[in-house]
């Protein structure tokens, strides 16, 4: 018995891998117009802040 044993079959790594090269894609197509990339990525941004803003807080974190 393998100590991790994977449920994925190919078919699901190839949609996986899929989906990821459309994202990229669709991202690298935005980039040509600077305000509409800047919007799109805004909630991942705000997100991303807010992930620092719970990690900081579970950890009890302090301002230095």
């Amino acid at each position: 018995m393998p100590l991790l044993q994977s449920s994925l079959s190919m078919s699901d790594i190839a949609l996986h891998a899929m989906i990821t090269l459309a994202l990229l894609i669709a991202v690298l197509w935005l980039r040509r117009w600077p305000l509409v990339y800047a919007f799109s990525i805004l909630p991942g941004t705000i997100a991303h802040e807010l992930l620092h803003f719970l990690a900081g807080w579970v950890m009890s974190a302090k301002h230095i």
